[in-house]
């Protein structure tokens, strides 16, 4: 049996309310949107099913961050636009597992030692050439950017990508249907994690609130702190410049299930 080869490559599903460019470039379809954590290139992959299927156990909980520029890579030759990404919980995480899949598949012989020295950089591209650098950069906003599922990608050409193996990964947060004005179910694998994707879960709404969070006064200690927490930045934005947001609700308790994941149903009164 001929075992052809597929060009693949581990990455996280990236998910956001992505913005729309006005610029002309060859964008990827906002389903196909990933950020690499190692790419193996052509291999056969039949013969490599089973250790890829026996890779490190990925993070429980996926990443929040901000989008913080557009970055054009490679810098000395650019052919793709991507998002630079500033973490907001869970950056040590993902760098250890990105280290602990790497060293594996360098055991395995997919990768080469060389491409492990390559530092790291996150990362979600969003277009290639033609582009113009130019108008991209004026026309860019900052915006928030989730991490989740892990996929083994088969990259197809024209822009495609076919997820060939998943691992599941939890959203750190994502909205849902309720009664209220607004909700969410915010999850973590701390109570550190699940106050910052709660801040995460307002920024993804209104970016301009972060300034008005105080870390000095943090205590992530209970769910009531946590709440506290939040509501100062609501405060203190609305009394700077005006808020979207009431006030988040006393509600609801952090559970924990048989994973050791946090669990919170955040509402939020607009």
């Amino acid at each position: 049996m001929v075992d052809f080869k597929k060009k693949i490559f581990f990455g996280l599903k990236a998910c956001a309310d992505w913005p729309l460019f006005c610029t002309k470039a060859r964008f990827l379809n906002e389903k196909n949107r990933h950020m690499t954590l190692a790419f193996l290139g052509m291999q056969p992959y039949n013969e490599l099913d089973f250790f890829l299927k026996s890779i490190p156990t990925p993070p429980l909980v996926g990443f929040s961050a901000v989008a913080e520029e557009i970055l054009f890579l490679p810098f000395n030759k650019p052919a793709t636009a991507s998002y630079s990404l500033r973490f907001l919980a869970g950056e040590n995480r993902l760098l250890d597992y990105q280290k602990k899949l790497s060293s594996y598949l360098i055991q395995k012989d997919l990768i080469s030692h060389i491409d492990q020295k390559r530092s790291f950089l996150p990362h979600v591209t969003f277009a290639r050439q033609p582009f113009d650098k130019i108008n991209l950069k004026f026309e860019f906003t900052s915006f928030i950017i989730t991490l989740s599922t892990l996929h083994l990608y088969e990259s197809l050409g024209g822009l495609s990508y076919s997820p060939l193996i998943t691992k599941e990964v939890e959203k750190p947060f994502e909205e849902i249907d309720h009664t209220a004005d607004i909700a969410y179910l915010i999850k973590g694998e701390s109570l550190e994690e699940i106050a910052l994707n709660a801040k995460a879960a307002l920024m993804s709404r209104e970016l301009n609130i972060e300034p008005f969070f105080n870390y000095s006064k943090k205590d992530f200690s209970s769910i009531e702190s946590i709440v506290l927490w939040l509501n100062e930045a609501i405060r203190e934005q609305d009394k700077n410049e005006g808020s979207p947001f009431k006030a988040v609700s006393h509600h609801g308790k952090i559970k924990i299930d048989n994973k050791n994941i946090f669990t919170w149903e955040m509402i939020v009164d607009v």
